[in-house]
């Protein structure tokens, strides 16, 4: 074998040491949540023993008499509660933790992130009902304050909004454990698990009474413990693999897979169907406004140009006066008249006055000036 050149083995060494390195702040939850995956199964592996030791025990504790029943039983028993708060608490912190990781992706511009919390807050919610059995007392709040003629009134009236809840977290969470396997299988599972435990509820009363109170209490408890598992697992994707959001995928319905399918058959294409386009509506274009031509001015005769001789004014013969050229003459005339009657003496004496008084009225101030001309306005009317 022919050994490599000692420049290509530089280069290739170089290359290396330009590619971008992703680096992972340290800290105590890295410890926490290890990157082996075998731990993470075992940890799930521990909490399904935990989940069949619980309904073993607690069918024996209801089959006995003994003051352990209260406790250990499965319907009269506070240990199924006990279960179910504890693996929703969880839940809950993992959902916050996942958040807090995502928070700081580089690529996730749209926000992404937040529906995490929205998560916690969520399951924070289930926590409390669970824990308070709050549910029971709200059915009866709805039969008392809006009674409904409905088959199963009380278990509807809190089934159909846990339901609604439990419908959109489990398309929140699909989309976000799109590339972890692991958790998305475990969220199946959970949900499986929740429909099952909602139709037991109703077609419960056809199984005999143990067999129906391990499968409600069974199902229920199932579905708390892998919803929690399956937040682990991607606790895990998220710090050690990447907390970068999913890219969003196109939907293949059965018609685009038939016709891709077909396409995808040598000498067999569909036909394509025409393009549709709208009609292009154009909007008349505005005329401009016509430029109104301004009148030119007579050129008036200038003073180069010979003016007319007597001789050859006389030898010209008068021309008539035109009616505008009379009218013109006549006001004219009228104009150099002096104005005669009462009135015009009294218009004559106030110009006379006021033509006198302008340069002492230009001394003045301003309302000085007005009070002058109220008092002869009141003197020329009176």
């Amino acid at each position: 074998m022919s050994a490599a050149p000692a420049s290509s083995i530089r280069s290739s060494e170089s290359d290396i040491d330009n590619k971008p390195q992703v680096v992972f702040e340290s800290s105590s939850l890295h410890s926490v949540i290890r990157p082996q995956l075998w731990i993470h199964w075992c940890i799930v592996a521990l909490c399904v023993g935990c989940w069949g030791g619980m309904l073993y025990v607690g069918d024996l504790a209801e089959q006995t008499d003994f003051g352990l029943k209260n406790i250990l039983g499965i319907r009269s028993g506070r240990l199924v509660n006990f279960f179910s708060t504890i693996m929703l608490l969880w839940a809950g912190q993992l959902a916050l933790l996942i958040y807090w990781f995502r928070r700081k992706s580089r690529n996730d511009f749209h926000g992404r992130y937040r529906m995490w919390l929205w998560v916690g807050v969520t399951l924070q919610f289930f926590l409390a009902v669970v824990a308070t059995e709050a549910h029971l007392p709200f059915s009866a709040y709805m039969q008392r304050m809006w009674p409904l003629a409905l088959p199963r009134y009380e278990l509807l009236s809190w089934l159909i909004p846990t339901a609604t809840l439990g419908l959109a977290l489990f398309q929140i969470l699909g989309k976000e454990m799109r590339h972890c396997r692991c958790s998305q299988v475990l969220l199946w599972i959970a949900a499986v698990a929740g429909l099952v435990s909602a139709v037991s509820l109703f077609g419960g009363s056809l199984l005999p009474e143990r067999l129906r109170d391990l499968i409600q209490v069974g199902s229920a408890t199932m579905a708390h413990m892998a919803l929690a598992t399956s937040l682990l697992m991607h606790a895990r994707y998220v710090i050690h693999v990447s907390n970068e959001a999913p890219r969003d995928q196109k939907r293949h319905t059965l018609t685009t897979r038939a016709r891709e399918s077909l396409r995808s058959l040598p000498g067999l294409a569909l036909p394509s169907l025409p393009k549709l386009r709208l009609p292009s509506l154009k909007l008349p274009k505005r005329k401009p406004r016509q430029k109104v031509a301004k009148v030119e001015k007579r050129a008036e005769p200038s003073a180069t140009q010979a003016k007319p001789t007597s001789a050859t004014a006389a030898a010209k013969p008068a021309a008539a006066p035109t009616p505008v050229a009379a009218s013109n003459i006549k006001r004219r005339i009228d104009e150099s008249e002096p104005p005669r009657g009462p009135k015009a003496a009294q218009q004559a004496s106030t110009s006379n006055s006021s033509s006198g008084g302008d340069d002492s009225m230009r001394s003045l101030s301003k309302k000085e000036r007005r009070r002058l001309r109220k008092q002869r306005e009141k003197q020329s009317n009176s």
